[in-house]
């Protein structure tokens, strides 16, 4: 799904509560994809110069930011206990930065976000929400040192343009300062756990 709704809503709109009931009987993610100027658009979609670069640079990132803050912000996991959602192609650089954020806006402010009912760092550390990198980030090792292990995805785009083949896998997992169980987590085990029905 896109980070937002046909409406301009975002994820935590009650009109998705029954998709994700159902999701979540079936024993199903969500998977929710930044975009790249698909519709429904975010906001800066038709107005940033130099698109190209900046859409790929910023606006995707945005939109794993945005689909994130409100799958958490909007209580979505509070309401759906047995829910998993992952984030697709949005780079994972900026997730420490980001839930680090969260957390200071929640304990500031917590009347703002009434139906979430813990930390953002508490909600991603409970392993429902998982979220995959690209194989050239340098900073991954830094993500894992700050969020766990236990959320990061391998995924590739292949055949897309643009995609590390036949060595994205492999670039992924060599970057210093990964261990061994974090590779195997990036590489298959996270995702086995994010798709269960699949093992």
């Amino acid at each position: 799904m896109p980070p937002l709704c046909p409406d301009g809503k975002l994820l935590d709109t009650p009109v998705l509560h029954p998709l994700f009931e159902r999701v979540q009987d079936l024993d199903l993610p969500i998977l929710v994809h930044g975009g790249v100027l698909r519709s429904p658009n975010g906001p800066g979609a038709t107005e940033l110069d130099h698109a190209g670069f900046i859409i790929r640079a910023v606006y995707q990132p945005w939109g794993g930011m945005t689909a994130l803050s409100a799958l958490i912000g909007g209580g979505v996991f509070e309401r759906f206990s047995k829910l998993r959602a992952g984030i697709f192609e949005t780079s994972a650089g900026w997730m420490p930065w980001l839930i680090e954020r969260l957390d200071e806006s929640y304990e500031s402010k917590p009347n703002l976000v009434p139906n979430l009912k813990r930390k953002p760092s508490d909600v991603l550390a409970e392993g429902r929400l998982f979220h995959s990198i690209d194989p050239g980030e340098r900073y991954i090792a830094h993500c894992v040192q700050e969020l766990g292990e236990d959320i990061w995805l391998f995924a590739t785009d292949y055949p897309h343009t643009g995609v590390a083949f036949p060595d994205g896998a492999q670039a992924a997992v060599d970057r210093p300062g990964l261990t061994q169980s974090a590779k195997r987590k990036i590489l298959g085990a996270n995702a086995q756990r994010l798709f269960p029905r699949l093992v």
